[in-house]
């Protein structure tokens, strides 16, 4: 009896020894998981696709809380979960939902000591595409290849209730692929105009309707053009024409003629018909693809975008010693996408922060051990033109 006494106390004055250590420590995030680790866009355009999230953290102190969010038409939202507050280790049951951008399904776990931050996880679930989704380009694409699976525009009509000022469109696409969007145009002769309404999100639904503006009448009528874009490659995945004749006061859509189909912008089409597949198979080696094929282009007009600016960019406090933090504060103007790389001391890339705000805040920390980290601050517009920007923050 007196033996098991001993070492009852024995394990008590270790447990207290351990939890006196562990005292000293901050709140920590282990981990934060998704038991889906990728997903078909084309499955979260159906309703979404249903998961496990699971997260663990240590250290967590009376005043320390977990926030969990979703990033959501280019905002990062709370997610509503059952419990509340959340537990320092726990899962739940959640449906990814299509984030409503250019994005894959992105997701962060927040750790916060009272009210400052001391601790953030983000998670990313990226897009599974098919094997024939490789990024096609105006170099690269072969004559043939299969069409399955690739964006197909399923419809496209004018709607009532427009005006040959201001028609109103429906479109639906079918087996959309990452970072496509449709682009409606209206096709002059040779040149082609945008006209789409100003909207707080270049991204667009696989199937929607819209307003247009910016028409220009001409006395045969207007010929409206939808295009699925890659707006990486700059690939044309499908295209469809509608022309549409003023009748009295009437907006009567008329078949348009297949001269309309030719492209008019020098980009090359993904051609259709009944096509040959190509099956890649992960061990092979790549193969070598004939040149495009010679496709009768047109120049169109173009629009010159300014460079996107960075306006600033710094750590703050630029030294801190191992294991403290700093801060990245940035301002950039005139960019569709904001992100930043981080480069370790080896020169390697490291976290890849994307979809990030014009101006905003992220902080950081070094990690014991480590003198130096980089990061490079990138802003791209939409032709795809960037503006770089690096700083390095160091352990005094």
């Amino acid at each position: 009896m007196r033996i098991a006494r001993v070492w009852w106390v024995v394990l008590m004055m270790a447990f207290v020894t351990r939890a006196a250590a562990q005292a000293g420590y901050p709140p920590t995030i282990i981990e934060f998981a998704s038991t889906v680790t990728s997903v078909r866009l084309t499955a979260l355009e159906a309703g979404g696709v249903n998961t496990v999230l699971s997260w663990h953290a240590v250290n967590m102190t009376a005043s320390a809380s977990l926030q969990i969010d979703v990033y959501l038409e280019n905002i990062w939202t709370p997610i509503v979960l059952p419990f509340d507050p959340i537990p320092a280790s726990g899962s739940t049951p959640y449906t990814i939902q299509h984030p409503r951008g250019f994005a894959p399904p992105t997701y962060r776990l927040r750790l916060y000591d009272g009210d400052q931050l001391v601790d953030e996880r983000v998670l990313v679930i990226p897009y599974d595409s098919p094997a024939n989704m490789a990024r096609f380009t105006a170099s690269s694409t072969p004559e043939q290849f299969t069409r399955e699976g690739l964006p197909s525009i399923t419809r496209f009509e004018l709607l009532p209730g427009g005006s040959p000022e201001t028609p109103i469109i429906g479109w639906s696409i079918a087996d959309r692929a990452p970072n496509s969007n449709p682009i409606i145009e209206q096709v002059i002769g040779d040149q082609a105009a945008l006209v789409e309404p100003p909207r707080p999100l270049v991204w667009m639904p696989s199937d929607g309707t819209l307003t247009l503006q910016n028409i220009t009448i001409l006395p045969e009528g207007i010929t409206l053009r939808l295009r699925i874009v890659d707006l990486l490659t700059g690939v044309i995945y499908d295209e469809a024409v509608i022309t549409a004749a003023p009748s009295g006061t009437a907006f009567a859509p008329t078949p348009s003629p297949s001269a309309s189909l030719l492209p008019v912008t020098p980009t090359h089409v993904i051609p259709g018909g009944v096509l040959d597949v190509i099956t890649l198979t992960p061990d092979a080696a790549a193969p070598t693809l004939p040149a495009p094929p010679t496709l009768p282009v047109t120049p169109t007009a173009t629009i010159p975008l300014a460079l996107p600016r960075i306006v600033e960019f710094r750590a703050a406090p630029a030294e801190l010693t191992p294991g403290g933090t700093t801060r990245l504060i940035w301002i950039v103007e005139d960019a569709l996408a904001v992100e930043i790389q981080e480069i370790t001391e080896s020169g390697a890339p490291g976290l890849l922060y994307i979809q990030l705000p014009h101006s905003g805040t992220l902080q950081i920390t070094l990690a014991a051990g480590v003198n130096q980290v980089s990061f490079n601050l990138i802003a791209r517009n939409a032709n795809g033109e960037t503006v770089e920007r690096m700083i390095t923050v160091a352990a005094g």
